[in-house]
């Protein structure tokens, strides 16, 4: 089995029983201490990684909660950078997610995605806790995340890819895999144009 392999130390879980069942947890206790971090929702879940991950932020990635794209276009770079990712509705930036953007304080917020992911007064709002906000976004989520790795891999090189449709794949970077330098993003039969 893979966790044989990988022989880790600790394992997180992300989600409640909804999105993991507690016998999985259980099972992967035979592999390592294992640890589950939920919230009453995916905006709370991703606020409780937050708090476990940092004390502080000076950058924090803004992505919608309403799909996983976005925010996985970030999850390397938010590796590499040492920062949160935070999820929003939107058009309302959550409550927790709010109060989280308030403890990080960070010098800058970057909103993936365009204002139909992340409307302009969500943005406004992420941004009354932050020195900047800065908006990385595209025509779609392929254009989105060709922006993030842009802005954060500006040396091109391998990188991991991950699919569109179906379970989507692992990212090597994310926050604690910030040794992997590339980011990028692929579709099943192209790789679309920036």
């Amino acid at each position: 089995m893979a966790l044989q392999q990988l022989d880790p130390d600790s394992i997180v879980v992300l989600g409640g029983d909804g999105a993991v069942e507690d016998g999985v947890v259980s099972a992967l206790g035979e592999y390592a201490d294992t640890e589950r971090l939920a919230g009453a929702n995916r905006y709370e879940t991703a606020v409780q990684v937050s708090q476990s991950h940092a004390e502080d932020a000076d950058i924090v990635f803004l992505a919608s909660g309403k799909d996983y794209p976005d925010a996985l276009a970030a999850a390397a770079a938010a590796g590499m950078e040492d920062a949160a990712v935070l999820l929003t509705r939107p058009d309302l930036l959550p409550s927790a997610t709010s109060a989280e953007l308030s403890r990080l304080s960070p010098e800058t917020v970057y909103v993936i995605g365009g204002d139909g992911a992340v409307s302009d007064e969500v943005a406004t709002a992420a941004g009354a806790s932050a020195g900047e906000v800065v908006r990385l976004g595209g025509t779609n989520r392929y254009g989105t995340a060709a922006s993030v790795a842009a802005e954060f891999f500006p040396t091109p090189g391998p990188a991991p890819s991950w699919r569109r449709r179906g379970v989507p794949g692992r990212p090597r970077g994310g926050p604690g895999g910030g040794d992997e330098q590339h980011g990028g993003a692929a579709h099943p039969d192209r790789c679309p144009a920036r």
